[in-house]
């Protein structure tokens, strides 16, 4: 039956639909999730940098772990 037909064609586009929908949701997911991650590892870089400039400057390390949020170890290590 033609109808039967059509009707199973549509199933199947919408179905087709429903799974293009849903990969460019899990890529647009995956994306916004790798530039989060690219800001966050840039932002500890610029805390590095800043760190190394101050430690270089003879502040105090007290200070800059205020100044930058990272570890003593880590800016003893610069």
């Amino acid at each position: 039956n033609s109808e039967e037909l059509r009707m199973a064609i549509m199933d199947k586009m919408l179905a087709k639909y429903e799974r293009n929908l849903e990969k460019a949701g899990a890529h647009a997911e995956g994306k916004a999730e790798g530039k989060a991650e690219g800001k966050i590892e840039g932002g500890q870089e610029k805390a590095i940098e800043v760190a190394r400039n101050l430690k270089n400057l003879n502040v105090p390390i007290e200070t800059i772990i205020e100044a930058t949020g990272l570890a003593r170890e880590e800016i003893e290590k610069l």
